[in-house]
This record gives C-alpha cells, structure tokens and sequence, in this order.
C-alpha cells in the first residue's frame, strides 16, 4: 500500500510539489483502511521525521497530526 512514490528522494511535500502530485489525505486513508480490512497485522512506516511536512501547498499534512487515522 503505497499510494504516492516519487522519483526525487526528497522531504515528501517537495517531491510531490516538483513532481506535481500532491498527497491528499483521503487516499491515504482510504489505501489505509483497505490494507487493515485484509491483514490482521498493520505496520507503518512515517517518512522523513516527525517535523517533516507531508504536504504544504494544497493542504497542510503533517506526520505528527496523522497518527490518528
């Protein structure tokens, strides 16, 4: 499950700014909410640190709000 994966090895809301691809939180959720209807066990991996922003442009998205999806 990984809805959004960019070329550029950067802070996510930079590659998706550079890339013109924004992440949007409900297909996030809804990727989310499809893998835990099919897995007893759900692992996830946050990306690029606590204070790094997810998005910033269309919507404001940072890790440390996302934690409870």
């Amino acid at each position: 499950m990984c809805p959004y994966v960019y070329e550029n090895a950067y802070s996510p809301h930079l590659a998706s700014r550079l890339e013109g691809n924004p992440v949007k939180m409900d297909v996030v959720k809804k990727k989310f909410y499809a893998v835990l209807e099919t897995h007893d066990y759900v692992t996830v991996e946050g990306s690029g640190g606590i204070l790094c922003p997810i998005c910033f442009d269309e919507e404001r998205i940072l890790l440390e709000e996302c934690v409870s999806i």
